[in-house]
């Protein structure tokens, strides 16, 4: 991937937590069955907020 600006020590940092969230409720999803919907939730909002940080605000 080439990218026009270097990325901030930030933005990978939350690149990084967002993926392990992902990753880890999607793990924890497929393990418990009983509450699966609510991991399935809860890594929509990761991954929404995640891109809601990056998508640039109108001015």
């Amino acid at each position: 991937m080439i990218f026009k600006v270097k990325p901030s020590f930030r933005d990978v940092a939350l690149i990084t937590v967002a993926v392990i969230s992902l990753l880890g409720l999607l793990g924890l999803a497929f393990v418990d069955t009983n509450s699966r919907q609510a991991f399935l939730n809860m890594a929509t909002f990761s991954i929404g907020a995640a891109i809601g940080y990056f998508t640039p605000g109108q001015k």
